[in-house]
């Protein structure tokens, strides 16, 4: 029995000798643990802020390129408009010159046009007034011949009637 106690407090010294070396063993474990973590949750943020920077600095570069392509694109967009409204205004004062000019033109044909039907209308007026005159000085000819030779007739009838015809006429 004596030989028991004694193995008894051999085995309750190592046991507690074990346990004060594991003791020892996780605590320095737990250190060791406990400063990796540490150093890994300091890498963690200077990572996250590396990368939050290096993000950000991505962003701005992302924005400012986004902002140079907008402004390019609005310039490019602003050029094409002034182009375009230029080659219209232009366009339009061709269309409005060759109007003017063609709507000229009409207007010295018509003029043109105009003064030919007024010397046609002056001379067919003086064929007319020629043709009218020759006319009315035939009706006046055959008027006149008419009223002479009804005056003569006239004058027959009342010289048969007053019995003067023969008379002493110039037979």
């Amino acid at each position: 029995m004596a030989n028991l106690r004694a193995d008894m407090t051999s085995l309750e010294t190592n046991l507690r000798a074990d346990m004060a070396a594991l003791d020892a063993s996780l605590t320095g474990r737990m250190s060791t643990l406990e400063l990796e973590t540490k150093d890994g949750m300091a890498n963690l943020r200077v990572n996250m802020t590396t990368s939050t920077s290096s993000l950000e600095l991505r962003n701005n570069e992302s924005m400012a390129e986004l902002r140079a392509d907008m402004t390019k694109s609005m310039t490019n967009l602003r050029e094409e408009m002034t182009n375009n409204i230029n080659n219209l205004r232009a366009d339009m004062t061709k269309s409005i010159s060759s109007l003017e000019l063609r709507s000229s033109e009409s207007m010295a044909k018509l003029q043109v046009e105009m003064g030919a039907l007024r010397v046609e209308m002056t001379d067919r007026m003086s064929d007319l007034e020629l043709g009218l005159n020759r006319r009315m000085s035939d009706l006046d000819m055959s008027m006149t011949d008419r009223v002479a030779r009804l005056e003569g007739v006239v004058l027959g009838a009342q010289e048969s009637e007053n019995g003067t015809v023969g008379a002493g006429g110039d037979d």
